[in-house]
């Protein structure tokens, strides 16, 4: 998971979540990606909750469904759903 430490310019917490039309594949992985999440961290601590969110969401095999939604009230529904 690339990131960097949050003294290199986060300047508050703040999540973000893209889901693509076309699915990509990174090198040296034949996953497709669907599903892009990327937060931003002012500390080594603040970001342990958006984390936890994310392992939440693989766990609950919510991804397929998240890609598949096409308006933010369609991603609310589908995370408060199941």
């Amino acid at each position: 998971m690339p990131h960097t430490r949050p003294e290199q310019g986060a300047i508050g917490i703040g999540c973000s979540l893209i889901t693509l039309d076309q699915p990509v594949k990174f090198d040296g992985d034949d996953s497709e990606v669907k599903v892009m999440i990327c937060f931003s961290a002012v500390d080594s601590e603040s970001h342990m909750d958006i984390l936890k969110m994310i392992v939440e969401f693989v766990e609950r095999g919510l991804i397929d469904d998240i890609a598949k939604a096409t308006t933010y009230e369609e991603l609310l529904e589908v995370i408060k759903e199941k």
